[in-house]
């Protein structure tokens, strides 16, 4: 058997171990939606998601990141086209969280996750904001035990082609944010979930952007160009730092 430089030998590295090696000073974020999570642009010929700006803000901020002293795990998960309402939300959590369960230890939990979804629900001219509202809490309630914190993102605008979609996408926004003020109300204890709301359609706009501005952020009239979202990205990571440290 080999030891090691001091002169003590090991043995071999158990899976339990290997685990908690994998975990041990690790600061875990999951990103999960649809084509605005995935980083879709330029009508799917380029996949740019936010969380490589998020990622590189918050190595950049935070000295325990540079140093490598909490090493930071940045995981994303978007699917175009995907629906919290009768869609594959659920279905892929499962399978995110079952993943890294396997890998990680069936005590694993995410640090943050990173919510963004509904805005393709809301294309439907059909489909009613309680329908997606009440699949958006059944998705959450998947995700508490497997998250130590939620941060839920507002939806962003859309474009005057989408008339149809401005006025729910105001409504369901704001029963995100009241789902989450309700769910902290209800901690029962501190080893509970912490919810969190961040505003990113207040605070990356669409609609009162002149063109120049707009043509440099938007690619289309739903979907972010690639400095659009590294801004995106940039401004949730501010947020986030934001709320790590409050």
């Amino acid at each position: 058997m080999m030891g090691d430089s001091s002169g003590n030998s090991r043995g071999p590295v158990t899976r339990s171990q290997a685990r908690k090696d994998s975990t041990e000073n690790a600061f875990q974020i999951l990103c999960f939606g649809d084509s605005l999570t995935e980083g879709w642009t330029e009508y799917g010929t380029i996949i740019h998601p936010y969380s490589i700006s998020l990622q590189q803000t918050l190595l950049s901020a935070i000295p325990q990141f540079q140093t490598q002293q909490i090493r930071l795990e940045v995981y994303t998960d978007g699917q175009a086209g995907d629906k919290l309402y009768k869609g594959k939300f659920l279905v892929r959590m499962h399978k995110c969280i079952e993943k890294h369960v396997n890998l990680l230890g069936p005590d694993f939990k995410y640090d943050w996750a990173i919510v963004l979804g509904g805005i393709n629900d809301l294309a439907w001219p059909t489909r009613s904001v309680r329908d997606v509202y009440e699949a958006f809490e059944e998705f959450i309630e998947i995700l508490k035990p497997r998250a130590k914190n939620i941060l839920v993102l507002s939806l962003m605008e859309v474009g005057e082609n989408y008339q149809h979609m401005h006025a729910k996408r105001v409504d369901l926004n704001k029963l995100y944010a009241e789902y989450v003020t309700k769910s902290n109300s209800a901690q029962v204890s501190d080893d509970s979930t912490r919810m969190w709301f961040y505003d990113l359609g207040e605070n990356f706009p669409l609609l009162s952007l002149k063109k120049k501005e707009r043509d440099l952020l938007w690619s289309d009239s739903v979907h972010p160009t690639k400095k659009g979202y590294d801004v995106m990205g940039e401004l949730i990571a501010n947020a986030l730092i934001g709320m790590i440290n409050g």
